[in-house]
């Protein structure tokens, strides 16, 4: 039987990552987790490097160009072996890999324009097929004749609704899981809430340098105390989200949020930026929107309407919504797909 390899930037950094780690825990005998970061080959008899593929700027790009010839290197001669890359970065690698015979699958993530133009299509058509957690780019690529596979994200349903009995929520705390990068918008909740009196806790890689420095000059002149953790434990991720008073997560590009996902699965008060993946994952509800108001009302609505009978009865719908779209069965189609089980 074929062994399925999955191939990440690094591990942990986002929620095409953590997919891959729910589809290694499923299929630990049949799936080749490779991080990058740690070590390129699949097996004793590669090369034993690792590499750092993540970074905005030219200077990374032919970096990541350099990278690319080698990743081909050290898989062209695999046997036996189905690819999926979970980030568009490989385009190129899935396409000549694809054209050298291996089987090959890549996953996009969000939802980017550039995806529907000539370039994307011509390498898509090559591959075994593409997957995606997001449903927009799932419908636009079907139009266009891509092979295309819509499979939602997976959380694990080992996280239990917290009890408001005994749950105390601190009405200072936000909380923002995201990486460091210009398309999350932190910058902007930053900058929205520089007057206010909250603490403010970002959970996420912080890889964007420059963007990063810009967060914390906004920081040193806020009122608020902000606190960058960068990437935190699963434990104390969810201590977060069980005691923040509002969860805030305003992208302006996204797939599928896994941080969004947690937040409803804790019945954590939430905020979402408006694009039309976030607005899915809440069911276009308005209590949890940031259009066009000012997000310090929002925030300030939200903690004082928290424990309202009809917030709390939208929280324990969207909860219910996530775990018959979010189970297992996305991964267990994955698998079946790119081995051939019918």
């Amino acid at each position: 039987m074929n062994r399925i390899v999955l191939v990440a930037p690094r591990i942990p950094y986002g929620g095409a990552e953590r997919q891959m780690v729910e589809l290694k825990n499923a299929y630990k005998e049949e799936i080749k987790l490779v991080d990058l970061s740690q070590n390129i080959s699949l097996d004793e008899n590669g090369s034993q490097k690792s590499m750092n593929i993540i970074g905005p700027g030219l200077r990374n790009k032919l970096h990541r160009m350099r990278c690319m010839n080698t990743l081909y290197r050290e898989y062209s001669t695999a046997t036996d072996t189905v690819f999926i890359f979970y980030n568009s970065v490989f385009l190129w690698l899935a396409y000549f890999l694809r054209k050298k015979g291996h089987k090959v699958y890549i996953s996009l993530r969000e939802y980017n324009s550039d995806f529907l133009g000539a370039k994307y299509q011509f390498v898509l058509r090559t591959l075994n097929g593409v997957f995606t957690n997001t449903p927009r780019l799932y419908n636009d690529m079907q139009q266009l004749g891509i092979n295309i596979k819509l499979t939602l994200n997976t959380i694990s349903s080992a996280s239990t609704t917290p009890n408001r009995a005994v749950l105390t929520r601190d009405n200072t705390k936000l909380l923002i899981v995201s990486n460091l990068e210009p398309h999350k918008q932190v910058l902007e909740v930053l900058a929205a809430l520089k007057n206010e009196k909250y603490d403010i806790y970002i959970a996420g890689a912080m890889s964007n340098i420059a963007y990063t420095e810009k967060c914390r000059a906004i920081a040193s002149v806020s009122s608020c105390k902000i606190h960058f953790l960068g990437s935190v434990s699963r434990d104390d991720l969810i201590q977060h989200y069980t005691t923040c008073a509002c969860f805030i997560h305003a992208s302006l590009v996204e797939g599928t949020s896994n941080a969004i996902v947690d937040a409803i699965n804790f019945e954590t008060p939430l905020i979402v930026g408006n694009t039309p993946e976030n607005r899915y994952l809440v069911d276009d509800l308005p209590d949890f929107i940031w259009e066009d108001g000012r997000l310090d009302q929002l925030v300030t609505s939200t903690i004082n309407h928290a424990r309202d009978r009809s917030y709390i009865h939208q929280q324990k719908f969207l909860r219910d919504r996530v775990s018959l779209k979010f189970g297992a069965d996305n991964l267990r189609r994955i698998r079946e797909t790119v081995l051939n089980i019918s």
